[in-house]
């Protein structure tokens, strides 16, 4: 037996502020005599509900602002207006946050990412395989005085002749070498890494000049095992590269401390799965809470680890109008799963068929009604247990949970298919479908808004990161209902005054080509984003003047265009009525040279000529048709049976192979 408990208290007065209402309610489950109350717990600020009841005031109407056709002066702004004005707010605090903060360029990527290549090491100067800058002390070894090109594997270098001095090269910077024989010589070519933007070395000395190739020639094969050698140490850097990479990119999952009575959370899939065979297809397993971080647990393979201090965010999708519950978390550094490195890791389970059967069997009204109460069961318990989880999860972690607001959500393409996002204030996410889609509010430094026309159904939203250096992100194919929607997602909330969490949008008719645009702003040293009428601010200026140009010039055109026409509407007119006079001149020559006899004379003939004479009785009578005659297209033909003559084959009705069907 289960009892609601619902106490209300109205007009609530402590003196100090105005009166204000308060609602309890508890539920209590009475099993066998004893009284469980099922609501005992701690909460949230954030699931106590607030329900504000401000009186509008009425503002009295000043009677001598009415006009005559009964408006009054007060003008009214629309959301767009207001969106307006809240835009250049956050443009002018970015601004003086980019003063305040020295005038220095937005953030940019780190050289940390160019350590993990030796080459890139080798540019800022943390590795020197001569052990000194002086070139007086830098001696060539043996092997060069007697055989000209010669390599030292231990310090990974190359000595070269260069203009009769020997040049040593760090083997890093090479990209290629090729050997080939022209004629009686056999030439070698060393290929270096130039002005490429894969060349680490490029990106941290853009404003040095590099070197492409080195040419040399022999009358004997001497090249072929230079070559050798050279390819050996660069397959070995190479590898020694991606594996420091990797390193630095995959967090290290050792270290959980175990509980010893952890919460689990039963019966899960996740993505991406492990191959483990015929085992375990779906990938389906525990997840536990632990002291420090989760465990996934599953039969077939080794447990998965996350630790908290690697979470950079949890995600807790409910089944609303979904056939899944996502418990989602994207990683600081990427993780290995099943010996592959993945960013994000969903727990879901399926609350409901994703098919129905097509067995053509009708139910009664009572079984359909018992198949949706299970179903709207399954899915209750199922939502409070993910519920129960990520409570728990977040009060051991201290890691908010992002639950979708109920307001904000659109369509799009992000990757292949059409899906649904949503957000909050901190992430804007689509997890449906894999690969998932997350994006932190806080790294996002503006959003184009592309391909937005007055006249157009969708258009493409375009996120530029803080970091240069990182390639843009699209989501395309939004439904233009949806603007608004993003633009309001985008700008701060109303009742911010300081203007934290807004980010600037701009708009523009048309896709941007966001790789030079980007590569031509990290070249731009007095690059000033939030600059008034320079920066970001010029792509939205840019699109209005284009707009009130071609308004200006459509405008010209038609009035050109009005006056031609006009022009030729008076000379149509009056080459008309000189024709109709000189047809008239005409007649009237003819009338006065004829006589009458010959005007008869003259029309009886064209009478015959034209197959019937004032008489009707005297007129020919229609052709009949022939069989010669030509008969009408069969797309025209009425329709009607027509009887198919089809040949049997020799042996039909035999044992045989039966003829193919005809469709």
């Amino acid at each position: 037996m289960g009892f609601v408990v619902r106490i209300v208290l109205e007009k609530v007065s402590d003196g100090t502020a105005e009166a204000y209402n308060v609602e309890l309610a508890d539920t209590v489950v009475v099993k066998n005599g004893a009284a469980e109350l099922r609501t005992k717990g701690d909460r949230d600020l954030a699931e106590i509900l607030y329900e504000s009841e401000e009186v509008q005031e009425t503002v009295q109407r000043d009677l001598s602002k009415i006009t005559r056709s009964g408006l009054s002066g007060i003008v009214t702004e629309s959301a767009e207006e207001q969106r307006e004005k809240l835009l250049k707010r956050v443009l002018q605090k970015n601004h003086e946050e980019f003063v305040a903060a020295g005038g220095k360029k937005a953030k940019s990527a780190s050289t940390e990412e160019y350590r993990y290549f030796e080459v890139g090491k080798l540019s800022l100067g943390e590795i020197n395989p001569l052990g000194t800058t002086d070139s007086s002390q830098i001696k060539p070894p043996e092997a060069f005085l007697s055989e000209g090109i010669c390599v030292q594997p231990e310090k990974k270098l190359v000595w070269l002749p260069v203009n009769g001095q020997p040049v040593p090269l760090h083997i890093a910077t090479v990209n290629k070498v090729e050997t080939k024989k022209e004629g009686s010589k056999y030439v070698l070519t060393v290929f270096l890494n130039s002005t490429q933007e894969s060349n680490v070395a490029y990106k941290l000395n853009r404003t040095k000049a590099f070197v492409k190739e080195f040419t040399f020639t022999s009358d004997t094969d001497v090249f072929t095992n230079v070559q050798v050698q050279i390819q050996r140490i660069l397959q070995q850097i190479k590898n020694d590269d991606a594996m420091r990479k990797r390193n630095a990119l995959t967090a290290d999952t050792r270290g959980l401390v175990l509980a010893t009575n952890p919460v689990r959370l039963p019966q899960v899939k996740m993505r991406p799965p492990i191959v483990v065979g015929r085992q375990n297809k779906g990938c389906v397993g525990n997840l536990e809470l632990h002291q420090n971080g989760l465990r996934f647990s599953l039969i077939g393979a080794p447990p998965v680890d996350i630790l908290f201090d690697n979470v950079k965010h949890v995600i807790f999708q409910p089944s609303i109008n979904n056939i899944l519950v996502i418990y989602h978390i994207t990683f600081k550094k990427a993780i290995s799963i099943g010996g592959k490195s993945a960013s994000d890791v969903q727990f879901i389970a399926e609350v409901m068929e994703s098919s129905e059967t097509a067995s053509g069997q009708r139910k009664g009204y009572e079984e359909e009604y018992e198949a949706e109460d299970r179903e709207k069961r399954r899915i209750h318990e199922t939502n409070e247990q993910f519920i129960d989880f990520a409570r728990r999860v977040e009060k051991r972690s201290n890691i908010r949970t992002q639950i979708p607001k109920s307001n904000f959500s659109f369509e799009g393409v992000h990757t292949r298919s059409m899906t649904a996002f949503y957000g909050t204030r901190d992430v804007l996410w689509a997890i449906n479908d894999w690969p998932p889609f997350t994006e932190q509010r806080d790294e996002i430094e503006v959003v184009s808004f592309e391909r937005v026309l007055s006249s157009g159904t969708n258009f493409d939203m375009t996120i530029v990161y803080k970091d240069y250096n990182k390639p843009v992100r699209m989501i395309t194919l939004i439904d233009s209902k949806f603007l608004d929607v993003i633009k309001d997602w985008c700008l701060p909330e109303r009742n911010d005054s300081s203007l934290s969490d807004g980010l600037y949008y701009m708009e523009s008719n048309t896709n941007l080509a966001w790789k030079e645009l980007l590569k031509t702003i990290r070249e731009d040293s007095e690059w000033e984003p939030w600059l008034a009428g320079s920066g970001w601010s010029v792509l939205n200026n840019e699109d209005e003047e284009e707009e009130e140009d071609e308004e200006d010039s459509d405008s010209t055109y038609n009035d050109e265009e009005e006056s031609e026409e006009d022009e030729s509407d008076s000379d149509s007119s009056w080459s008309g009525d000189e024709s109709s006079d000189v047809d008239s001149d005409e007649d009237d020559e003819e009338s006065e040279v004829l006589s009458d006899s010959e005007q008869e004379r003259k029309a009886l003939a064209a009478d015959r000529k034209r197959q019937y004479s004032d008489d009707d009785d005297d007129r020919p009578a229609k052709r009949p048709r022939v069989a010669s005659a030509k008969q009408p297209p069969a797309s025209l033909a009425p329709p009607g049976p027509t009887a198919r003559v089809m040949k049997a084959p020799p042996n039909y009705g035999k044992a045989s192979v039966p003829p193919p069907r005809r469709f």
